[in-house]
């Protein structure tokens, strides 16, 4: 990057954030309201997308396409149950479907989460999470996709704090398996500031946005930049690192009243946030 250059990213939206029924149209038509034709496909008519079967998912990427939107990542379910056999079996099988419909959607990238614990004792279930993400990692290298991980906000996980997630990925070790780094979602059990960052900084593959007011209750999720996340520092550290990958708006407006819901009015005021906070860091911001 030179003296005079930018570094731009990508602004994209969660597709369904914006709907309280997540319904497919409704949340693409306040995207385009805002200029925006990158997405993270997440959930459409009532399901997520590891919900749905090719019946359902291939039609709704189809009216993606055809209103003339861009899928950043697929959104999958997966690391969200205990890592048993029945669901190691299951997930593997998810990955490789998740697979042939980023091909069809146009992404190189899956979202999986951090597992959960399970009840038994003796079980070292971080262990079991990374046996899992070696093993999605290397299918979807072998298709040129990577698997970016996302801490959940939850405190059973796995895989949940941050020296956690940096022992994971630093485990895994591929460049097929990223960090979602999502600030809020370490605020939620508690972890807020710059620091997350820096140990964090080498493995971001895609960044979402939300900010929380009191860390610890994700009742508070709240604008970017008015809570404790340090979003106006972590854009401009990432600008000053050249990063060039998407920033997902993720604000969760309502999620005390419907999970992963912001509404209308509130994504569109959270989005121009994040715009105003990424330019003001430095950097050229791409909506379409």
């Amino acid at each position: 990057m030179t003296p005079q250059s930018k570094p731009t990213v990508r602004i994209a939206g969660v597709n369904d954030e914006p709907s309280p029924t997540w319904d497919l149209d409704e949340g693409l038509d306040v995207l385009d309201e805002l200029g925006i034709k990158f997405i993270e496909l997440r959930a459409a008519n009532g399901k997520m997308v590891d919900q749905m079967d090719d019946d359902m998912f291939y039609p709704i990427a189809d009216r993606v396409k055809e209103r003339g939107f861009t899928v950043t990542t697929y959104l999958g379910q997966v690391g969200r149950d205990v890592p048993n056999k029945e669901i190691r079996k299951r997930d593997l099988e998810w990955t490789e479907r998740a697979i042939k419909r980023a091909d069809y959607i146009g992404t190189n990238q899956l979202r999986t989460m951090g597992y959960k614990k399970g009840e038994e004792d003796g079980t070292d279930w971080f262990a079991r999470a990374v046996w899992m993400y070696k093993d999605m990692t290397a299918l979807a290298a072998a298709a040129n996709k990577t698997i970016v991980f996302e801490n959940p906000p939850g405190h059973n996980a796995a895989v949940c704090w941050a020296p956690e997630c940096l022992e994971a990925l630093q485990a895994v070790n591929s460049p097929h398996f990223r960090l979602n780094f999502d600030p809020g979602n370490f605020g939620a059990h508690g972890e807020v500031g710059i620091q997350l960052f820096e140990q964090l900084k080498d493995y971001i593959g895609n960044v979402h946005v939300k900010d929380i007011l009191d860390p610890g209750d994700t009742s508070t999720y709240c604008i970017a930049g008015d809570g404790k996340c340090e979003y106006p520092e972590i854009f401009k550290r990432l600008a000053q690192m050249g990063y060039s990958g998407t920033i997902t708006a993720e604000p969760h407006l309502l999620h005390k009243e419907k999970f992963h819901v912001s509404g209308r009015e509130n994504y569109i005021v959270a989005v121009n946030r994040i715009v105003e906070l990424l330019e003001s860091a430095g950097f050229d911001v791409q909506k379409q």
